[in-house]
């Protein structure tokens, strides 16, 4: 006699369930309320052996495993139907056991999809080849298909208020991946603890205070890179030089700051050699204020301007073009590589001499930290810095005699 047939001609005993009043359909739930009562089914396994799994979520709720399915995708519509009380019954079991749920079956021998994953807090992903994010992209594409995966954007799941989540009705979708490659300036520091808790294989492009302990990254030097600058701008004779600050700020910012400090201290110069001044760009574009700038810099003899913002070095030369200011002939400019502060509409002329960020080379980097991690090959946090290049333009030369 097998289970159906037993379930069918035998009642529950002790347990009080009438297996023999089953009905076509619910056999199955029948035998499995009878044998859990019984003892004959292990209970639900803690999270400490192994991640708790769809059906274990069905036995806390005494549910089938497609009515743990429906809830968790919100998917209670057509054929089945999922009472209230169901459902805060399953989402209670969901939140009891610490499930996760999987929204990939892996067909792959070793539960593999042999895919990697892009994801970010963005509003867009990065689709022209003059946005910032652009390289990256072409960096972690590269290195995937180099290394035999397959790159899944990921650009659909977003929160009640339209923002970015991983997260969707509890589900990680980054989970359709093997691991991923989180890009973009915007993070949630909150959704990257959870990942990094359930040990959700990924590695940030870009070093942020936020990234929780213990997660991987890869980032520009910026702070080695603008030391760099300055130390060419003294090389070609300058001895006055400004660092012309926004006012916005972040961690990429704060180490080109450090880094234009450090550089002060290695060249040993007098405190007024290296100043800082703040460009204001609150309310808009201003050809006063330019021209402004512009002329502080003459009445203290500067004779270079490293500006934080391409975007805000762009505006000033502008200005200086229809001020008759010489450029670099009576004042150096050089942009550090933040593309924040943008105008309108606003498009970099060709020719500014600007520190680069390696950003295909991060993204090849982030990809080979992430394989590491898939493959157990590291079990160490990998943090690694790449060196920014340094483009001339035409905006920089040997500051002029007096």
């Amino acid at each position: 006699m097998n289970l159906a047939d037993y379930a069918l001609n035998h009642k529950a005993g002790a347990s009080g369930v009438d297996i023999r009043s089953a009905r076509q359909g619910t056999v199955t739930m029948a035998l499995r309320q009878w044998t859990y009562r019984r003892g004959y089914l292990d209970p639900v396994v803690s999270n400490q052996g192994r991640r708790p799994r769809q059906i274990d979520v069905a036995r806390a709720a005494n549910v089938s495993t497609a009515i743990v399915s429906a809830v968790i995708s919100s998917a209670s519509t057509g054929t089945i139907r999922v009472s209230e009380e169901t459902r805060r019954r399953v989402l209670k079991a969901v939140k009891d056991l610490g499930y996760v749920p999987n929204v990939a079956a892996r067909s792959l021998a070793g539960g593999r999809s042999h895919l990697i994953g892009a994801f970010t807090y963005q509003r867009l992903f990065p689709r022209e080849s003059q946005d910032f994010y652009f390289e990256f992209l072409v960096g972690i594409e590269e290195a995937a298909e180099e290394a035999g995966y397959n790159l899944l954007l990921f650009t659909g799941a977003r929160d009640d208020s339209g923002n970015r989540t991983v997260y969707r009705n509890g589900s990680n979708m980054l989970q359709l991946a093997d691991g991923s490659i989180m890009v973009g300036g915007m993070v949630d520091p909150k959704e990257l603890a959870r990942l990094h808790a359930e040990r959700y294989p990924f590695v940030m492009v870009g070093r942020r205070d936020a990234i929780p302990t213990g997660v991987c990254w890869v980032a520009a030097d910026y702070r080695s890179g603008t030391t760099e600058v300055v130390r060419s701008l003294a090389d070609l004779g300058h001895r006055k030089i400004a660092l012309v600050r926004g006012t916005l700020t972040h961690e990429t910012v704060d180490d080109r700051r450090a880094g234009f400090a450090e550089a002060g201290t290695e060249l040993g110069w007098p405190g007024d050699s290296l100043q800082v001044l703040t460009y204001d760009t609150a309310g808009g574009a201003d050809a006063a204020r330019p021209r402004a700038l512009l002329a502080l810099a003459r009445r203290r003899k500067i004779t270079a301007l490293v500006f934080e913002s391409n975007y805000l070095a762009d505006q000033v030369r502008a200005a200086a073009t229809t001020a008759g200011v010489d450029i670099p002939g009576q004042v150096s400019v050089i942009a550090l590589g933040d593309w924040s502060e943008q105008m309108p509409d606003q498009q970099i002329a060709p020719g500014l001499a600007q520190l680069v960020s390696p950003s295909r080379q991060i993204g090849r980097e982030a990809v080979g930290i992430l394989i590491r991690l898939l493959s157990s090959q590291t079990t160490r946090t990998e943090h690694v810095m790449v060196p920014c290049t340094i483009t001339a333009g035409s905006t920089i030369a040997p500051p002029s005699s007096p």
